[in-house]
C-alpha cells in the first residue's frame, strides 16, 4: 500500500509497505484523508519524546472499512468512520476509574504505532465510529483535533453569558473559540499574532486581538469591562502568553492549559494567589467528546471546511509538513491517499 514513512528528523518519504493484517477485534480503514497536526510536526522534526522511527505518522483521519475481525462490533464494510486514536492498556488505576484517556501507559496510533498517513490503516473495533451519511471525509478528519477541543471547554467550567479568552488562532485555538461559543453563546476574544490566522479568525465571524498591536492587557479588560477573562484558555504554549494568564484572568476566574509547552515557562504565581485563579489541565479527549464533536460539526455549529487551507496527495507528504510549519501559510493541511 501507498504509505508516507518517517524515518526520522525531517525525513519522510512516500513507500510501498505491506497492508496492515488485522488482530482480533481490529478494523482495516481505506484512508480518505488524513490531517497534519501540531504533534506531527514535532514528530517531523525528531523532537517526539515517544516516537521511534520507521513509523507512519497521523493520528487525524477518516475513511471506509473496508475489513473488520471482531465478535463485538456492529460495524459492517463499507461503514464511513473516524477513529479515537488512543491506545491504553486498561490495567492501571487510572484506567479501571474509567479515565482510559489519561492511562499512565498511554499510546497513540500515528505517535507510537502506525497511523493515518497511508492507504490504509488498522485500528481498534471499539474506538471506531460510524460518521453520518450527510458529513464529508474531509470534515470527519477534522473530528479528531474538534475533540480535543470539545474535551478542552469540557473541563473548563464554562457557562452561559461567560467571557472568554482564547490565546493563539492556529487550528486548535480556533476550535476551541468556536466550541467555547456555542457553549456559553457569550463572546470569545482570541488573541493571535500571525495576520494569516487573524484573518481566518475574522472568516469565522471573530473580532480577533492582533496581539502586535499594542498592549494585549489593556485590550483584553477593554473588552470584558475592566475585570478580565471568565474562562481563559491558553492554545499558544509559549513563554509570552504563560506570563500574561494571571494578568488577563478575572478575579476567581478559570484558566486552563491546551497547549502543551517543549519547555518550561516562568507564570505569575503570585497573581494567580492573590487573584484564587483555578488552573486546569487538559489531555486528549474521551468517547463522549468525540462523539459530541461528530454532532457538533454535523450540525454545522462549528465550521472545520473553512479551516481546510490545502489538500494534497499523500506522495506531497513531504511538502505538506513543511508547509503546515508555516503560521503564515497554512491552516489545516489535509493529506489524501
Amino acid at each position: 500500500m501507498k504509505s508516507l514513512v518517517w524515518h526520522g528528523a525531517f525525513d519522510v518519504r512516500p513507500e510501498e509497505v505491506p497492508t496492515p493484517s488485522l488482530g482480533d477485534e481490529e478494523v482495516l480503514i481505506k484512508v480518505g484523508h488524513a490531517g497534519i497536526c501540531g504533534s506531527d510536526l514535532t514528530i517531523y522534526a525528531g523532537k517526539h519524546w515517544r516516537s521511534k522511527p520507521p513509523m507512519i505518522m497521523g493520528h487525524e483521519f477518516a475513511g471506509e472499512v473496508v475489513d473488520i475481525k471482531s465478535s463485538h462490533s456492529d460495524l459492517k464494510v463499507g461503514d464511513r468512520v473516524v477513529v479515537e486514536p488512543l491506545l491504553n492498556c486498561g490495567h492501571c488505576y487510572v484506567c479501571k476509574e474509567g479515565l482510559y484517556h489519561v492511562c499512565q501507559n498511554l499510546k497513540l496510533l500515528g505517535v507510537d504505532a502506525d497511523g493515518g498517513m497511508a492507504e490504509y490503516v488498522k485500528a481498534p473495533a471499539h474506538r471506531t465510529y460510524r460518521i453520518p451519511d450527510t458529513m464529508t471525509l474531509e470534515q470527519a478528519a477534522l473530528v479528531e483535533p474538534t475533540a480535543v477541543a470539545v474535551h478542552d471547554v469540557q473541563r473548563s467550567r464554562i457557562k452561559l453569558g461567560d467571557h472568554a479568552v482564547v490565546l493563539g488562532g492556529g487550528p486548535i485555538g480556533l476550535l476551541v473559540a468556536q466550541v467555547a461559543r456555542v457553549a456559553s453563546s457569550g463572546p470569545v476574544e482570541i488573541v493571535e499574532v500571525s495576520d494569516w490566522r487573524l484573518e481566518r479568525a475574522r472568516q469565522l465571524g471573530f473580532d480577533p486581538i492582533d496581539g502586535k498591536q499594542g498592549n494585549v492587557i489593556e485590550k483584553v479588560l477593554e473588552r470584558t469591562g475592566g475585570r478580565g477573562a471568565d474562562i481563559l484558555y491558553d492554545v499558544a504554549g509559549a513563554a509570552p502568553t504563560a506570563a500574561l494568564l494571571a494578568a488577563l484572568t478575572r478575579i476567581r476566574g478559570q484558566v486552563v492549559i491546551v497547549a502543551m509547552p517543549k519547555e518550561m515557562h516562568p507564570v505569575d504565581t503570585a497573581g494567580f494567589a492573590l487573584k484564587e485563579l483555578d488552573l486546569v489541565g487538559c489531555r486528549v479527549y474521551n468517547y463522549q467528546d468525540f462523539h459530541t464533536s461528530i454532532s457538533l460539526i454535523d450540525s454545522g455549529k462549528i465550521d472545520v471546511k473553512s479551516m481546510i487551507s490545502h489538500v494534497m496527495p499523500l506522495k506531497e507528504g513531504k511538502e505538506g509538513l513543511e508547509l503546515a510549519r508555516k503560521a503564515g501559510e497554512s491552516m489545516k493541511v489535509l493529506l489524501k491517499p
